[in-house]
Formats: structure tokens, C-alpha cells, sequence
């Protein structure tokens, strides 16, 4: 409940924190600079514009190499791909059109502030480290120069958090919403269903040479053998970096350039009865629960317990610990609460105090003046801070080092790692769907392994790991012989006609479990299949033999009873079903639930609002001729982008 909203300078930061990944996720362009079949010609093109200003085919190859999109992909599919990824980057255009129009773009000093608070390492003892270090790191975890890195840094901010919070802050989720979601959530139901599975026909299947050579003539586009590279993988480790020695005066050094980092807030401890109401505006008022307030602080102030006020009548989690809130500083709980709670003395109790969520009585346990650390209590912090800042410089030191050394060496990066005592590994051919462990998860540093020319140079750096990958052998796509995906043919012609079997069983149970009368069990029975009946399960549950209940449908909690329902496929298999029964939400455990409910609808609401105003937006662009796409240019593109198959 109350403790929700504790931390929400931490919030801040996490939200910060989302805002360098989506920086980090959409800068992946010059990893893969062969990525065209004539990127000096290509990348420069103009594939559409926002008020003429032009999206180029580069940052629509930049947008795909961000989706995973591989240049291995039939023409059509690239096609689909490429229009999506001009559709976004045009909508991403009129967003930061707008936010411009809105004056919401941060200025330099605010992008300085974000960076400071994200990337202390560049600002050790408390000093910046310079503008080298600086490009550095930017150019070896973001491949990007310093001018772009911070106008992409400050487009973020201006649309994903000043021009969405402008456009959505006044939407709000009201009460009976927040009830229906709940009875959604928490309505149950039981089934009875039989599971027909498609394994259970395979044996009925017989596939004669014939038929499988048919099936591969009338598949070939299907069977293609992908392009497979070889790749040698050299791999810096920050856990083998030396921990630094950090001498005791520079420590105390950096402490008294950094005291007021270590300078403890004043704090509070607390205890409070929370009445919670409906306060969707900060004018509103809940007369009743407030009342239900006013009387139970009286009986405080005539003598009763507040410990045990607080367990009869508290609405927050914490009731039965008596209402404790433990030490809080500044800025954790709303600023209403706050200023009553350090406004009083110790054992004093508050008056009624209203906030965003309800009302209160508060009742001051002790006071802990602000205070600045002393240099022992934070010694072992500090030198931690030291160790990881020196450590980050000379991890990007060592990495520039080899990174230039590997473009010189080509596809020798056998010798980088003697040069460097560092392990490389050759990697048996592998696809680019298919990839070894080693590579699995990073798609941007598969891509540019995919698309770099061999011999040159691919560098991802992710949890403490620097990998740097040459391609030293390709084997280019082809078409896979009949005997090669012989058993491939097979195993997908069994499997087509297995599955033809089971909905032709699967249909002939609901057809026959539908008749006046009829049995779903005894239905079953005449077809060789068990019907069971499941335990109660709610909208999110598993459901024992199915999985996910939503694959169901909405019918189990929505649908007449005895309805049957199906077949529905499953997991490849055919699920026939009819409700049983269903209980009702139990509204007693609402208000646990209603917090968490209220903020996951609100943040869909505002996401779903920000897309209608972002596609009325975009109509409104196109219907002033603001917007322009040239398609026959997105398909020459994406011709290029497959490597001239069509």
C-alpha cells in the first residue's frame, strides 16, 4: 500500500536508467558498415521525409539491425521489415517534431545532470574525467561520436518523458475500473476438457519416396542451407583486470572533495494509520473515510493504544506491525505526510493528514538529525568506487589497444591474443539463426559478424565481457539438397498430416459432445480419449495438461456453462472444453491489490492514449503533405538489404 511510494528518487533513476538502454538499443549502425551491397552509394538515399527533412536508408538499416532483422531473409520479408522500420522512424520524426513545437527538448546543462547521474565513472572524485576518456567510452559501448550520442540522449528525453507525460498526465483510472480489473484477475473457473494429441496419430502416417520428393520440389524455396561464417573470437574479461591499489591519501582526498555525497539527510521513524480512499485529484475529498479518520484519532488523544488502533483500522500492509514505517528520510513518502511527520515531536501524534491516498494519523517515534558520514564509516565504499572507476578506464584503454590491433591483423587474431596473452576461440561454422552459445542473445554483434567483410572487426562489451570477432572463412547460402533435409521433409509431412488427423478426430468429439443431451465424458469414451476436469484456475493461471488459460479463450469466464467449446489448437494439439463452473472475485483482499492495479492501468491507459495521439499525429502530417515516402526507392532498398534475391 503506503510503502509503494517510498523511493521514488531511486524511480527516477531506474526511469533514466530505460532511457540510456533505448540509446544504447537504437545505436548499432556503424557495427555493421558492409551491411549494403554499395554502402558509399546506398546508405545516403532517401527513402522518405518528415517536413523535408530525409530519413535515410541508413537509419532505416540501423532501426533493422536493432529488430534482429538478417539480410538472409527472402526479399519479401525484408520488404515487410524495411516499410515497418520507415513507418516508426516517420512516426519517431513527428513525435520529435512535436516535442520541438512543445519547447520540451532539455538543454545542455540538463543532458550534463542526466549524464552525471548515470555515468559516475566520468565524473571520479567528483572531477570529469576529460573529453578522451569520454569519447572513448562512448565510441567503444555505443559506436557513436560525442554530438550524436547526447542530441539521441536528449531526443529520449524530450519524447519518451516530457511529450508522453504532456499528452497522457491527465488521464487518470477510476474506481470502479480498478474493481473490474480485479474481478478479471480473480474470477475462477473449472473445465472439463479432452486433449487430442497429435503424436498420438503419428503412427497412423505413411509417407512414401514419392511424396517426399514432391513435398521437396513444391518446397524448395523452403530448404535453403543459410550462409554459415567461421568466426575467431578473442574475449577480454574485466574479472582478469588487476584490482588496483588505491593509496589511503588519495582516498581521503576524493572524501573531502565528496563530503556532501556522504552527508546523511535528516531522518524520521514513524508509525501511521492509513485509511485509505478515492483521491483522483488533489481537491478531492472522501467525507466518509475521513470521518472514519477524525474518530479513531480521537480515541487516540482520549487514551487508546495507537499500535493497536493501527491493527483494528489501518488499511496498510504494514497494520499488524502496529503501523511502523521504520527510518525514512526526505523525499521517500508524498509531501504532505512528510512535513506533518518532521514537524512533530517524539511521541506526538499528528493531526488527520491527507494525501494521493488516503488519510493518516501519525505518530513520531524519534528524530535523526542530518549528519555528514565520517570517513571511517564510508572507507571500504569509497575504496570501492576507486577500484571500479580506474578499472573502467583501463578496461576502455585495453580495449582501444586491441581493437587497433585486430584491424591490423586482419584474420590473424591468433596473434592479437599472443600480443596480448589473451584467449581466442574459433567458432565451427555456424548461421546467423543458429548461433554458437558464446553468441547467443547479443543479435547486434551477430549482425555485424553477418555483415562485416572478413577480416574486419565486430565489438560487443556486456557484463564485464569484451568480445571482438573477425570472420575468417564464409560458406555462402545455397539451395540444400533433396538427401540433405531428406529427414526434414519427412518429419514436416508427418507432422502436416498427423495434425490433419487429430482435428478431424478433435472435430468429430465437439460436433458429437454438442448433440441434445450428450456427455462430454461418455463422448470421450466412444473415441478412445479421457475427458478430465481441471481445478479452479483464474485468467493468468496455468491450467494442468493446456498451459496458459488464456489460450482458452475468454469463454471460461465469460461463456454459458456447458457451452462446449472447440476444438481449439494448443501447442500443436486440439483441446475440446465445456465450463464446468466458476466463483466469483472475493473483493475482501481488493485494497492489497488495488495499488498495483491502478498503476499498471494507468501506465496502459497512457501508453495506449500516447499511440492514438501519436498515429493522429502522423494522419494529420500526411494529410497536410508533410509526410512523403518514395516506395519504389524502399524496394530497390530492400533488394540491396537481401543481397539481390528476389
Amino acid at each position: 500500500m503506503f510503502n509503494l511510494f517510498r523511493s521514488r528518487k531511486r524511480a527516477v533513476r531506474y526511469v533514466l536508467g530505460g532511457i540510456l538502454t533505448l540509446v544504447a538499443f537504437s545505436m548499432v549502425i556503424t557495427l555493421i558498415p558492409g551491411l549494403l551491397s554499395n554502402p558509399a552509394e546506398a546508405t545516403d538515399v532517401t527513402l522518405g521525409e518528415v517536413d523535408g527533412r530525409p530519413i535515410t536508408a541508413q537509419s532505416v538499416v540501423a532501426h533493422m539491425a536493432a529488430q534482429g532483422v538478417s539480410s538472409d531473409l527472402p526479399f519479401n520479408s525484408i520488404l515487410l521489415s524495411s516499410t515497418s522500420a520507415l513507418d516508426e522512424l516517420v512516426e519517431r520524426e513527428v513525435l520529435l517534431t512535436e516535442a520541438e513545437r512543445f519547447g520540451l527538448f532539455p538543454d545542455e546543462q540538463e543532458v550534463a545532470e542526466w549524464m552525471q547521474l548515470q555515468m559516475p565513472f566520468l565524473f571520479p572524485e567528483g572531477v570529469f574525467v576529460g573529453p578522451a576518456i569520454y569519447a572513448r567510452y562512448v565510441r567503444q559501448s555505443f559506436k557513436l561520436g560525442i554530438p550524436e550520442f547526447e542530441h539521441r540522449i536528449a531526443q529520449r528525453m524530450a519524447v519518451d518523458t516530457r511529450l508522453k507525460r504532456l499528452v497522457t498526465s491527465d488521464i487518470l483510472v477510476t474506481t470502479p475500473e480498478l474493481e473490474e480489473v480485479y474481478r478479471d484477475r480473480n474470477e475462477q473457473a473449472s473445465i472439463e476438457y479432452i486433449k487430442v494429441l497429435t503424436a498420438d496419430f503419428t503412427r497412423q502416417v505413411q509417407v512414401t519416396d514419392e511424396e517426399l520428393r514432391e513435398a521437396y520440389e513444391n518446397e524448395q524455396a523452403r530448404h535453403l542451407v543459410p550462409e554459415r561464417r567461421t568466426v575467431k573470437l578473442l574475449l577480454l574479461d574485466d574479472s582478469t583486470l588487476s584490482v588496483p591499489e588505491v593509496p589511503e591519501s588519495r582516498l581521503r582526498q576524493y572524501y573531502a572533495r565528496n563530503r556532501a555525497t556522504y552527508r546523511a539527510p535528516r531522518q524520521a521513524r514513524a508509525s501511521h494509520i492509513l485509511f485509505m480512499a478515492d483521491m483522483e485529484s488533489s481537491g478531492d475529498e472522501n467525507p466518509d473515510r475521513k470521518a472514519e479518520a477524525e474518530e479513531v484519532l480521537r480515541k487516540i488523544r482520549d487514551g487508546a493504544d495507537f499500535a493497536l488502533m493501527a491493527k483494528e483500522h489501518s488499511d496498510d500492509t504494514n497494520a499488524a506491525e502496529g503501523g511502523d514505517l521504520g527510518l525514512f528520510s526526505a523525499g521517500e513518502y508524498p509531501a504532505e505526510f512528510e512535513q506533518a511527520a518532521f514537524n512533530l515531536e517524539p511521541d506526538a501524534v499528528s493531526d488527520v493528514v491527507k494525501t494521493e491516498v488516503g488519510y493518516h494519523i501519525i505518530k513520531l517515534r524519534e528524530k535523526v538529525p542530518a549528519r555528514t558520514r565520517p570517513f571511517d564509516e564510508v572507507r571500504d565504499e569509497l575504496l570501492a568506487t576507486l577500484r571500479q572507476e580506474t578499472m573502467q578506464r583501463d578496461r576502455f584503454a585495453l580495449t582501444d589497444r586491441v581493437s587497433a590491433a585486430a584491424r591490423e591483423a586482419g584474420t590473424d587474431l591468433e596473434e592479437v591474443g599472443r600480443q596480448f596473452d589473451l584467449e581466442v576461440r574459433t567458432l565451427p561454422p555456424f548461421s546467423i539463426n543458429e548461433p554458437p552459445a558464446e553468441l547467443s542473445g547479443d543479435q547486434t554483434f551477430l549482425n555485424a559478424l553477418f555483415d562485416n567483410e572478413p577480416g574486419n572487426p565486430a565489438l560487443s562489451t556486456e557484463g564485464g565481457i569484451t568480445k571482438i570477432g573477425v570472420v575468417s572463412d564464409v560458406d555462402p547460402s545455397r539451395q540444400a539438397e533433396f538427401e540433405e533435409v531428406r529427414d526434414k521433409v519427412r518429419d514436416s509431412l508427418v507432422t502436416q498430416r498427423s495434425t490433419d488427423l487429430a482435428q478431424q478426430r478433435a472435430d468429430r468429439i465437439a460436433e458429437e459432445a454438442r448433440k441434445p443431451g450428450a456427455s462430454l465424458r461418455r463422448v470421450g469414451s466412444r473415441f478412445g480419449a479421457r475427458a478430465r476436469s481441471s481445478e479452479f484456475f483464474k485468467s493468468s493461471d496455468l491450467v494442468q495438461d493446456i498451459g496458459r488459460a488464456s489460450v482458452l479463450g475468454p469463454e471460461p469466464f465469460s461463456g454459458a456453462l456447458d457451452l462446449v467449446v472447440g476444438p481449439l489448437r494448443v501447442r500443436g494439439n486440439f483441446v475440446v472444453f465445456r465450463v464446468l463452473e466458476r466463483k466469483e472475485a472475493d473483493m475482501g483482499n481488493f485494497a492489497d491489490e488495488r495499488e498495483d492495479i491502478r498503476k499498471t492501468q494507468l501506465d496502459t491507459k497512457r501508453e495506449a492514449a500516447f499511440r492514438v495521439y501519436t498515429e493522429a499525429k502522423v494522419a494529420a502530417y500526411q494529410a497536410a503533405g508533410r509526410v512523403r515516402k518514395f516506395e519504389d526507392r524502399v524496394r530497390d532498398f530492400a533488394r540491396l538489404y537481401s543481397r539481390g534475391r528476389t
